[in-house]
């Protein structure tokens, strides 16, 4: 089995790189042969610790991706946020890979974000209104700055 640590996984990933394999794996989702799962949505003992299974496959990967929510983990220097991805050998069903991707996942959402805000806004559009201002909104205007020209931030947060 492959395994990619978040070490490694974190310094690999960029909004380029990110940009440009959700622009394909959104094209692919589409295909023919491309499936998607029910979110599987759950927690632990504390309902404010959470986590979702996202699967999915097509003709030549199958997989799935774990995020999860913990409220406490910063109070022990822990990320709040926590996400892995597994793959599956296509020929055997065993899972073949397993990537550690906190920081990918940021980077992944944004992208995807911004694939939005390029196909749907109006070309005009300028300004970005961010809901939330906790880790992602950073990726977030990020992203979207590489798709369209952004004059003003607006941040709405508690």
């Amino acid at each position: 089995m492959r395994y990619l640590p978040e070490a490694l996984t974190s310094r690999v990933v960029s909004h380029e790189l990110v940009m440009s394999a959700v622009t394909e794996s959104l094209i692919c989702a589409a295909g023919d042969g491309a499936n998607s799962f029910p979110v599987v949505l759950g927690h632990a003992k504390d309902p404010g610790n959470r986590f979702s299974l996202k699967s999915a496959s097509t003709a030549e990967v199958a997989g799935l991706k774990v995020g999860s929510y913990w409220h406490g983990n910063p109070e022990n220097g822990l990320p709040a946020h926590s996400s892995a991805i597994l793959l599956f050998d296509p020929g055997t069903g065993r899972i073949a890979t397993h990537i550690e991707a906190s920081l990918a996942n940021c980077y992944r959402t944004a992208a995807a974000d911004a694939l939005a805000v390029r196909e749907l806004a109006r070309p005009d559009a300028r300004r970005l209104a961010i809901f939330g201002a906790g880790r992602q909104a950073r990726y977030e205007c990020r992203a979207i700055r590489q798709v369209r020209a952004i004059d003003e931030v607006l941040i709405v947060n508690r």
